[in-house]
């Protein structure tokens, strides 16, 4: 049975849900990291097999860097977050900036 986005939540309390194959631009990502709090550097280095984007109670994780890897590409987004406020904007921002392939109409994947 699917559950609804809005009611998963992982072992941490946070919600969760991710995009695959987005042809978001690195200038929206910067947006996005920049909502979340990010103030970290862009050039950042794999941890295990992703990208760790961490902002204040919300964190993205990618499998590649849309920076300094292929231009405009962002895959295997994971979104985790505690609060579901920021989480639906993190969400609307992600689905108003680019295709992405999702299991969910207009929401993210998990």
């Amino acid at each position: 049975m699917i559950k609804k986005w809005q009611d998963i939540v992982n072992e941490e309390k946070e919600f969760q849900g991710g995009y695959d194959l987005t042809n978001m631009r690195a200038v929206d990502f910067r947006l996005i990291l920049k909502a979340i709090g990010y103030k970290g550097k862009e050039d950042i280095k794999k941890t295990g097999n992703k990208f760790v984007w961490q902002g204040k109670n919300f964190k993205i994780h990618t499998g590649n860097n849309p920076f300094t890897g292929e231009k405009d590409y962002l895959s295997y987004v994971g979104l985790y977050g505690k609060d579901k406020g920021i989480f639906d904007m993190i969400v609307t921002l992600f689905n108003s900036k680019g295709d992405s392939k999702s299991d969910f109409e207009n929401k993210p994947y998990i």
